[in-house]
């Protein structure tokens, strides 16, 4: 054969119940053992893999395997700028604010019927977090913030001392939905808006 000088040969000596070493005959090309003349080449790289292999086995290392804990998702709302709530545009405003709420299947938190859960339970006599309370909590701190975002600069201090959306979302309620408190609003912002002019008479201009 060409290329190839003497004679090949693997020759096991055993140490171990286990454990082998494995002796070739070097041929002459570099870094290249055969096992016999019509096998292919065993490079350095293969033949380390052989004395890995011959590790006893009450020697290997445990297998660690790694569980990702999963987050629960995060919607981050955004609300348009171009309307923000004044005194005189809070349905305006409501109605901008619950169609993107619905749109992002959050209504829940300002509605009433998703309350928070429980920061803590008990189990088996001690107290532990409650595996869904922070997911809400971040949940509705996000939402805080958006609704805060969409408020006119006057307005925040209204919902200042809020706890959670729902409280938020009822504050402004109560004051800019109550049919009295809200027409007399809307009614000064007209007037403040509007002239009477010198033909109109009282009952038109009103």
């Amino acid at each position: 054969m060409g290329g190839i000088h003497g004679s090949s040969a693997i020759t096991e000596h055993t140490h171990g119940k286990n454990e082998k070493l494995v002796d070739m005959a070097v041929f002459s090309r570099p870094g290249c053992y055969l096992s016999s003349p019509s096998s292919p080449c065993i490079s350095d790289r293969h033949l380390s893999s052989f004395s890995s292999m011959s590790t006893d086995s009450s020697n290997e290392s445990p297998i660690i395997t790694t569980i990702p804990v999963t987050t629960p998702s995060l919607t981050i709302v955004h609300f348009p700028s171009s309307l923000k709530l004044l005194s005189n545009n809070y349905l305006g405003w409501k109605t901008q604010v619950e169609a993107v709420l619905h749109g992002l299947d959050l209504f829940k938190y300002i509605d009433g019927f998703f309350p928070p859960p429980s920061p803590t339970i008990d189990t088996f006599g001690r107290s532990i977090p409650h595996p869904d309370f922070q997911a809400w909590f971040r949940q509705d701190r996000l939402l805080f913030g958006a609704l805060v975002g969409s408020l006119s600069l006057p307005i925040v201090p209204l919902i200042t001392n809020a706890t959670s959306s729902f409280d938020a979302w009822k504050i402004l309620s109560n004051t800019y939905a109550s049919p009295s408190r809200g027409h007399i609003k809307q009614l000064k912002h007209r007037l403040k808006q509007s002239s009477k002019t010198p033909t109109q008479s009282i009952t038109d201009y009103m």
